[in-house]
């Protein structure tokens, strides 16, 4: 058997066209083009399906690295509010010492017995002044702190709701990735169906390719065998001259009629007997005859009947016999 990869190069298609090839030498050439096609067309598909999951799959980096970002300024609003709130609670604890020092200092006993004394009530005036002062400079760091926690608070609820929506966005954009994956998945399976199909049709037309080369081969030694049993008829009646006796209108044309009409080509109802002279196997093979006697040369089933009388005289036709000498 001659090894499949090899059969495309040894085998070259016959003169004539397609009609002379057999069907299935025919169909194997027409199918290749259709599966080439298949390949490709799925090649094409899994190129777009790989780039599509790719395109998904740098969405979800950007988002992703986009959300990080969000949540680290989400952590440093997070750190940034505990902050004013610690210092806005340290504000408001110094603003109410200083007011309830105010009070205590801005009436009472003492007040009274420092205005007899003209410096002792300067002191006590400037005194009650500065606590008074640094009461209103607390309250009023108080509430710068406030605003500043309402202006972090703003941020905060922007940057979470901002993070709520990237994370959305991350967790959208990753379904996509994993359908754009499983398009990919699907369309590399086709791209092997497509392929083994290919190689099951290449196999295919190999094999289509073999049996054509094996059916010409065997044409070949038929016609080769047909060459030499012609041949070999030649040379039988050039061996023997009395051969040169069997002509139309004499006695053999008379026991070819008898036997089989003249039909070099004839064979019995039963099958057993063959040709003009209507031998069976056995005394062919016996007179040197190789194959049907009814696929021998005329000019060779001469020669073996004249052989064939030679022996045994009229006996091997025992009804149609009469006509010979």
């Amino acid at each position: 058997m001659v090894a499949l990869a090899g059969i495309l190069t040894v085998v070259a298609p016959p003169t004539g066209g397609a009609d002379l090839l057999p069907p299935f030498a025919v169909a194997g050439a027409q199918s290749a083009p259709v599966v080439d096609r298949g390949v490709a067309a799925a090649q094409e598909e899994l190129e777009r399906a790989q780039a599509r999951r790719s395109a998904a799959q740098s969405e979800v980096a950007e988002l992703e690295s986009q959300a990080a970002a969000v949540q680290s300024q989400l952590a440093q609003l997070g750190d940034q509010r505990r902050e004013l709130l610690s210092q806005l609670a340290q504000a408001q604890q110094r603003a109410q010492r200083l007011a309830v020092d105010a009070y205590m200092r801005g009436a009472g006993t003492d007040d009274l017995a420092a205005v007899l004394d003209t410096q002792e009530a300067t002191d006590a005036a400037w005194r009650r002044h500065m606590t008074v002062g640094r009461v209103d400079q607390a309250r009023e760091a108080a509430f710068e702190l406030r605003d500043l926690r309402a202006d972090v608070d703003v941020q905060l609820s922007r940057v979470t709701d901002q993070a709520s929506s990237t994370d959305h966005a991350v967790s959208d954009a990753k379904e996509d990735m994993q359908r754009a994956a499983a398009v990919e998945a699907a369309a590399q399976q086709q791209l092997i169906d497509a392929q083994e199909e290919a190689r099951q049709a290449a196999i295919a037309e190999a094999r289509a390719h073999q049996q054509l080369l094996e059916a010409r081969q065997a044409e070949r030694a038929a016609a080769e065998a047909r060459a030499a049993q012609r041949d070999q008829a030649a040379q039988a009646m050039a061996q023997t001259p009395a051969a040169r006796v069997i002509t139309q209108g004499d006695p053999w044309e008379y026991l070819r009629q008898c036997e089989s009409g003249g039909n070099y080509q004839a064979v019995s109802p039963d099958g057993r007997h063959r040709g003009a002279y209507q031998f069976d196997m056995g005394t062919w093979s016996g007179l040197g005859g190789r194959g049907d006697p009814a696929a021998a040369p005329a000019a060779e089933q001469d020669a073996r009947a004249l052989q064939l009388y030679q022996q045994r005289g009229r006996a091997p036709w025992p009804a149609c016999g009469r006509y010979l000498p």
